[in-house]
């Protein structure tokens, strides 16, 4: 099961059908141009030595069965992540309530481990990274608008859940001055 203190778990935004809901993913889910992302990690793997020819065989299988994602398969790769228990969808009174408990407890991680990490837009076809990952954004459909830039206006005032349902600003966002936390 997915948790928002797992290294490797980010919250993502994203917009499909006109309709805005936040994510917990794994972020190696998220590269969605499958192909030109194995092909660099290969090209890495044989400069750097870093696997033997056994795993970079496996590593070829594995990534022959993933698929590429774009707006024409939306739907699928959110179902298949979903029932793969590698995404799951949160509300904003979720995020609120988990953000409000870390708070009291973890301040000092709270900032850096709530901040939403991707915002990928189908309609639009717009992927914008804040990920120290700067890889994600570069590995975005080529005939989308992808950048790492920080995001946060983009986000409606009823889906920031760092806003408690007051209109209190519990985490300043919008004052971030780089996308690569």
């Amino acid at each position: 099961m997915l948790d928002i203190y797992e290294e490797d778990v980010y919250i993502v935004g994203i917009k499909l059908d006109n309709e805005f809901a936040w994510y917990l993913a794994y972020f190696t889910e998220l590269f969605f141009d499958v192909e030109r992302h194995d092909a660099d990690f290969l090209a890495k793997m044989n400069t750097y030595g870093w696997f033997s020819e056994e795993k970079k065989r496996e590593f070829i299988q594995k990534s022959s069965m993933a698929k590429s994602v774009d707006e024409t398969n939306a739907h699928e790769f959110l179902a298949k992540l979903q029932d793969l228990q590698h995404m799951k969808k949160i509300t904003v009174a979720e995020l609120r309530e988990e953000l409000a408990l870390h708070s009291e407890y973890h301040p000092e991680k709270v900032f850096w481990r709530f901040i939403p990490r991707l915002y990928i837009d189908f309609d639009d076809l717009q992927f914008y990274s804040m990920s120290k990952h700067e890889d994600l954004a570069i590995y975005a459909p080529l005939h989308w608008y992808s950048k790492n830039e920080i995001f946060i206006e983009k986000i409606k005032m009823a889906d920031r859940y760092w806003y408690d349902e007051f209109g209190k600003n519990l985490m300043n966002y919008e004052k971030l001055e780089s996308p690569f936390c």
